[in-house]
């Protein structure tokens, strides 16, 4: 039956299907579910893709570079698909930075919810001993005191509702 269904009728319902099962996971609390049971899946299918592209590429790269008759026209196609990509890499990152300075995201974010999530964060990082990518630390500033015990507060509160849904889940 799925045959009959056209590839990107198949790709639009599982897009569709994977955004139902992410708002019901986070709805129904099935997150230990997913973290445990299907995130797996994923990763397994995300690494079995990165396996197989580089020797795709590689093999498709020999296949032109064999097949070639004359062996002159090697240097001149080799130059075209240097200059392509060069070309497409720098379009591509010029267009990036365009869109990030007119847009500028998170520009207009309130400076307490930096902060709060600047706290949550390093609470974070500190709690599972990653490894600190800068001098920065409002947590360790006393006028932040209040939002570091309202987030410390907020996640013991959800490590007991994590808890409690596990412990329900078991029975």
């Amino acid at each position: 039956m799925l045959k009959k269904i056209p590839l990107h009728w198949q790709v639009i319902a599982g897009i569709i299907l994977g955004a139902l099962y992410a708002w019901s996971s986070i709805t129904f609390g099935w997150n230990q579910f997913t973290v445990y049971y299907i995130k797996p899946l994923g990763d397994i299918f995300i690494n079995v893709l990165k396996l197989i592209a580089v020797p795709m590429v590689l093999f498709s790269v020999i296949l032109g570079v064999t097949s070639l008759k004359d062996i002159n026209k090697l240097g001149k196609m080799g130059l075209k698909t240097l200059g392509l990509y060069l070309g497409t890499t720098m379009f591509s990152v010029t267009i990036g930075l365009v869109l990030v300075n007119v847009i500028n995201p998170g520009g207009s974010q309130d400076d307490n919810i930096r902060a709060r999530n600047r706290i949550s964060y390093e609470m974070w990082r500190d709690a599972n001993g990653v490894m600190k990518l800068d001098d920065m630390c409002l947590s360790c500033d006393e006028t932040y005191a209040e939002i570091k015990n309202e987030i410390a507060s907020r996640k013991e509160e959800s490590n007991e509702w994590v808890e409690d849904k596990i412990q329900k889940a078991k029975k």
